[in-house]
């Protein structure tokens, strides 16, 4: 059965949802459900969210264009954390910032076959990156997630990775083209060193001098199938090197990484130098170029 009260109708508001609500509790028909281009606020969205709490046969849930602000959106999407059956759940044209990523939480907590992740250019800013984060802080199958040309700053960038230091499959995380400077991707570099399964720290684009480095570093660390890397012409100098040494000092024997390319475009001094000899001495890297 599908209902549809969106677009020609226009008008529902918080006292239509109620009433419609306190149906929809009972109703064991119903899989597909259009509201959009009403006029429904935080308030109803409530009413509907906890009608549809324990639903067990509605797919399709359409709210574009209406009222909905941050503080409905989330609680729409933690009552519906226990739902079943709901896959598709329609959110834009919203007042909230979250409407642009909700619907794909939905979608991704029901199917367990997705494991990559697309949020790039979503307006995610540090409020949105905390909510995501509690999503993914036991997630178990996500590979890949990209969060590129966003607006997430150190703060965000710090719920992003607590949420994921401990992930044991994830591979690829993708924050280029944020807001992030040196003291949000040294944490990052801090926080991933307990982390051996991410080989790619993609962070090109930030306000920040450590990008290269640290993304470097955490390949150093756990892509144990590298044999070359290239830092030629990278801006590099002696406190973007260190995060390289330290990962070259602590490397497990096991990499295949034996030549580091590098030259006199970059401006590394005694300093820089001295770390590198340090963490030579330990690692199987036979060529510097």
């Amino acid at each position: 059965m599908n209902l549809i009260l969106g677009k020609q109708y226009g008008g529902i508001g918080d006292t239509g949802i109620q009433c419609l609500s306190n149906a929809l509790r009972e109703n064991k028909t119903l899989i597909m459900l259009d509201l959009s281009y009403n006029r429904i606020s935080d308030i109803a969205v409530q009413y509907l969210a906890d009608a549809l709490r324990n639903n067990q046969t509605l797919i399709t849930l359409d709210l574009t264009a209406n009222r909905i602000e941050n503080n409905g959106l989330q609680y729409l999407a933690n009552a519906l954390t226990d739902n079943k059956t709901l896959i598709h759940l329609k959110l834009k044209e919203n007042l909230g910032s979250y409407s642009t990523f909700i619907g794909s939480i939905i979608e991704f907590r029901k199917d367990k076959t997705l494991n990559t992740i697309k949020f790039e250019q979503k307006q995610i800013g540090d409020n949105e990156a905390r909510f995501l984060a509690d999503e993914f802080r036991n997630n178990n199958t996500i590979t890949e997630l990209n969060l590129s040309y966003n607006e997430i700053d150190d703060s965000g960038a710090q719920y992003t990775v607590d949420a994921l230091k401990n992930s044991k499959v994830l591979t690829i995380l993708n924050l280029s083209y944020n807001k992030i400077t040196n003291d949000g991707i040294q944490y990052l570099n801090e926080t991933l060193k307990q982390n051996n399964t991410l080989v790619q720290l993609e962070l090109q684009g930030n306000p920040s001098s450590y990008f290269t480095a640290v993304s470097a570093a955490v390949q150093i660390r756990n892509d144990k199938t590298i044999t070359k890397m290239d830092l030629k012409d990278k801006s590099i100098g002696d406190s973007e090197i260190k995060f390289v040494s330290e990962a070259l000092h602590n490397n497990e024997s096991s990499s295949m990484l034996t030549k580091l390319y590098g030259d006199q475009v970059n401006v590394i001094g005694d300093e820089g130098a001295k770390y590198f000899a340090d963490a030579l001495k330990t690692n199987k890297v036979k060529y510097l170029l």
